[in-house]
């Protein structure tokens, strides 16, 4: 079921790969990211998405946490060899996401093969060998904004390679200051 600005966020306990609590009811913003797997490439297209703008990211005060249901060793392997700034979960029994309500759609993965620039441009620039799953494998992203333990917006993914806009989502993060 999907989560609607103004729910209460889901109280699950996460906790980040160095051990840290990830908090929801926390005053600080926290844009949670529940991404499809450690080596999709897609995935790494919106990790770099969000790394190019990481100063901007910590500057707003956000607290950005991206959850992959991989295990650690992958995200290792296939995220944290970009040295992103940002925090990083592993949830290899997918709890968060069902518990935030992502989504899955074997449409979305056929939609995909109408979409073969974007296809060939993550394939090409990042060779991760897609499959190498964890998970479910026709899951969607999808990003949450989250204060004292409120929704205050929830993005939910209608491609592969979606993501909400950045500017966007700074937007409401500086308005929930």
């Amino acid at each position: 079921m999907r989560l609607q600005a103004g729910a209460e966020a889901p109280p699950i306990p996460m906790t980040d790969l160095s051990g840290e609590p990830i908090d929801v009811a926390s005053e600080r913003p926290l844009w949670l990211g529940l991404f499809r797997y450690a080596a999709c490439p897609f995935c790494s297209m919106r990790v770099h998405e969000l790394i190019s703008r990481q100063a901007e990211i910590e500057a707003s005060g956000v607290d950005l946490v991206v959850v992959f249901p991989s295990p650690p060793k992958r995200i290792a392997k296939y995220v944290q060899r970009f040295n992103p700034s940002f925090r990083l979960a592993s949830d290899p029994e997918e709890s968060v996401f069902r518990a935030f309500g992502a989504e899955a759609s074997w449409m979305a993965e056929v939609r995909m093969l109408g979409r073969v620039p974007t296809v060939m441009k993550a394939l090409t620039k990042f060779p991760n060998n897609p499959l190498v799953t964890s998970g479910t494998f026709n899951r969607l992203p999808s990003e949450y904004l989250i204060r004292d333990g409120v929704v205050l917006d929830a993005f939910y993914g209608r491609a592969l390679d979606d993501g909400p806009d950045i500017d966007m989502m700074l937007a409401k993060v500086a308005q929930a200051a």
